[in-house]
């Protein structure tokens, strides 16, 4: 018999072995989370909750939610994120996702749900997206998208003049501006919840007011990205650009610039360049920013840079409202 509870310190061994599993596509990665799945998921971004299925005393499949505020039109409302779906091979022949789906309604209280999905992703779209008894339903709330820059290859980068550590203050000021769908809303102390901390932003200003800010999110600590295989155009580009794209196997270390908001585009780009300079000289092989379909990338377009498209959904069961479908401001790099 399946059970659904939530995670314990005693299964971090398992889980983290778990979540290490290959995620399927042309572009296929593993997102380990060594030494510690739960260490992870308390220290990288909103905190989460981590729910498993067990079947005689075995971990065999595990997802995570995480409870955050977002503008719905002219509201402030409580959504969660669903995100973090591994399971062993053998839980496929014993509806552990239906079951799951069941577990996973009872604990986000009657409150909105999102999940992200990659479009390259063959098995997780086929899967959630066939409609069953019991199942939610997926309403498009908005369509992302993922760039990845391979530092080695970009240009010289100078951030330019007038970047400065902002004040935690001035950053909350400055994100709580966003009124786009789905923009995260802060409160006071959010932002060390989910980045390391105000140091880790940079901010450019124009003698007048602050035009634009960014934070540089290095998860490398408790999170890995390895690369597992390529496939299709990543096949093709790889026999093109070796150099570029790391070899199956090894491991790539990974900043994010998340949170880049700003009034003004050549501010924000300044700001991203600026990040770029920082992920460089820690050492990192990639920078990955993600927005909105319909957003303008914060980088000139003849940097090199892979792109990954994926669809956010609401999670809808009988009976519940839909989210409105607009240019959304949501986080990619949260997931």
């Amino acid at each position: 018999m399946i059970r659904f509870r939530e995670a314990r310190a005693e299964d971090d061994s398992a889980l983290t072995r778990l979540v290490a599993i290959p995620m399927p596509g042309d572009l296929s990665l593993s997102m380990a989370r060594e030494p510690s799945m739960l260490a992870s998921c308390a220290s990288h971004g909103p905190p989460r909750r981590v729910l498993v299925a067990e079947e005689k005393n075995e971990l065999m499949a595990v997802c995570t939610h995480f409870l955050w505020r977002y503008r719905v039109g002219t509201e402030v409302r409580e959504l969660w994120t669903v995100a973090d779906f591994r399971a062993e091979r053998r839980a496929a022949a014993s509806s552990v996702t239906g079951l799951g789906w069941r577990a996973l309604r009872e604990r986000v209280e009657g409150k909105p749900a999102l999940i992200s999905l990659v479009e390259d992703n063959p098995i997780s779209l086929r899967l959630f997206s066939k409609a069953r008894k019991g199942w939610p339903g997926l309403h498009r709330v908005a369509r992302l998208k993922t760039l990845m820059l391979p530092l080695a290859a970009l240009p010289p980068v100078h951030p330019g003049l007038g970047l400065f550590q902002p004040a935690e203050e001035q950053i909350r000021r400055i994100l709580n501006e966003d009124r786009r769908h789905l923009a995260p809303v802060f409160e006071k102390d959010d932002i060390g919840c989910v980045t390391p901390g105000p140091e880790n932003f940079l901010a450019h200003h124009d003698g007048v007011r602050l035009a634009a800010c960014g934070a540089l999110w290095d998860p490398s600590e408790h999170r890995q990205i390895r690369i597992a295989g390529y496939g299709g155009l990543y096949a093709r580009m790889k026999r093109w650009c070796s150099p570029l794209l790391p070899e199956r196997g090894s491991e790539v270390r990974v900043c994010f610039a998340a949170f880049l908001r700003g009034s003004c585009r050549r501010a924000i780009r300044r700001v991203f360049r600026g990040l770029a300079t920082r992920a460089k000289e820690r050492g990192a092989q990639f920078l990955v920013w993600g927005g909105d379909a319909g957003e303008p990338q914060p980088f000139p377009r003849h940097w090199p840079h892979f792109k990954m498209e994926s669809s956010l959904y609401q999670l809808c069961w009988d009976g519940e409202e839909q989210l409105p479908h607009a240019e959304c401001g949501y986080e990619v790099a949260w997931l």
